[in-house]
Parts: C-alpha cells; structure tokens; sequence
C-alpha cells in the first residue's frame, strides 16, 4: 500500500491514469510489473517511489512512500448444526463439501 507522510493513504487519485509506455505485449507488460513489484520490495516500508502519472491530461511526477502491506486474516469457523442453505453457500465457494 503506499502513503505519504502527512497521513494521507494515496497520493494517486482515482481518476490518474498511470501508463505504461513501450509494452508491445502481454509478456512484457507481466515483465514491467514484476519489475515494478521487485523494486517496490527492494525499497520495502518507508521506501519512497516516484511514480509518473497522468492528471487532468498533465504529466506528473508524484513522490509515495511505501507503508507496510495490510494485515488481511480471514477464517473459517463451522457452526455446529449448519442448515442446508449453509451447506450448500460452503460448497458453491470452496467447491468442496462441508466437513
């Protein structure tokens, strides 16, 4: 995730576009991101990344410094008589039967 200094947790807005340029393919542009992603790890939290975006059609330069990613923690608990509607909500997302 990126965030500046001052709190703020973006410095790109939503309607900046970022662009690649010199990609003629699928496999180069899957060989900038990992790039992208290395250097991103390389320069791990507190990292700062200039990144060049386009805003209102003006090239930007913009200056992010790299938090640390978000804690995500999910799980599964099962409930000890699950309905058949439970059941069956189980199977279709996992695509397995219910323990």
């Amino acid at each position: 995730s990126i965030a500046r200094t001052d709190g703020v947790k973006c410095a790109i807005a939503v309607t900046d576009e970022v662009s690649v340029l010199g990609v003629n393919s699928r496999a180069e542009l899957a060989a900038a991101e990992s790039r992208f992603q290395d250097r991103m790890r390389a320069l791990g939290p507190g990292g700062v990344l200039a990144l060049t975006v386009f805003r209102r059609d003006e090239l930007r330069t913009v200056e992010v410094t790299l938090s640390e990613p978000p804690v995500e923690v999910a799980w599964l608990e099962p409930v000890p008589d699950p309905t058949p509607a439970q059941q069956a909500a189980f199977q279709a997302w996992t695509g397995a039967a219910l323990p």
